[in-house]
């Protein structure tokens, strides 16, 4: 299939890129969503209206909905061991194709998963080590290294990243929690949402929901392959 037979191809299936996608292992996600040119997904699973930007690796990362990843990030990179003899991945894969038989290698987990909450920004150049959890509603700031769990609705950045402050006030932050608003489609919607407030906002869905104007997200995923320049696809549910 040619490029420009691709991509109409993929956006019918409710995946947007803007060139061929890099898919070592394959993508699970949920339409809509937008993956920028040079992504790499390996191994992913992607929630609606969630977008990569240029440049950016993604690998065994679950990642929620309405989250927005900056360019020449590194979401859950290749980790060496840093307490055995050498850091060098010699020891467990064969680098070199030498294909020495009679040597046996050991066994690590290189590429540990993330999981990305909803509704979260990480910034140009960040990285997201391998292991860590992001909840709901947090922002890592440009440049960061993200090495431990981020508590849902923080702002963290730094390497290591620490946490600047609080994304709102503690009641907020409940409610938010408590009306997870990212069950809704509020992309297609045409009712009212006063954006810049919050707690305004998340009354207005209410509204919304109640009227039948504001729906939940279909239960749907799909997961594409790629095998060479030939693409799968299969709907999940």
């Amino acid at each position: 299939m040619s490029v420009d037979a691709l991509l109409p191809w993929l956006r019918d299936r409710g995946l947007i890129v803007d060139n061929v996608l890099d898919l070592p292992g394959g993508l699970t996600y949920e339409p809509l969503v937008r993956l920028i040119a040079g992504v790499t997904a390996r191994e992913c699973t992607i929630g609606a209206f969630s977008y990569a930007s240029p440049q950016t690796t993604l690998t065994r990362a679950t990642i929620g909905r309405y989250c927005s990843i900056g360019a020449s990030c590194q979401i859950g990179p290749t980790q060496h061991p840093v307490d055995w003899l050498t850091t060098s991945p010699i020891p467990y894969k064969d680098v070199f194709d030498v294909q020495n038989p009679a040597r046996p290698f050991e066994q690590h987990d290189e590429m540990k998963p993330v999981t990305i909450g909803s509704d979260v920004w990480i910034g140009t150049a960040a990285a997201v080590m391998g292991g860590v959890t992001i909840g709901d509603g947090s922002i890592v700031a440009y440049g960061s290294v993200v090495t431990r769990d981020v508590e849902p609705y923080s702002v963290v950045g730094g390497a290591p990243a620490k946490l600047i402050r609080p994304r709102f006030k503690p009641a907020v932050v409940a409610r938010l929690l408590a009306e997870p608003w990212w069950r809704y489609d509020l992309v297609r919607t045409t009712h009212p949402i006063p954006w810049r407030d919050p707690m305004a906002a998340l009354d207005a869905i209410a509204e919304g929901v109640a009227k039948g104007l504001i729906h939940e997200i279909p239960p749907v995923r799909h997961r594409i392959t790629r095998n060479g320049t030939q693409f799968s696809f299969e709907k999940l549910g």
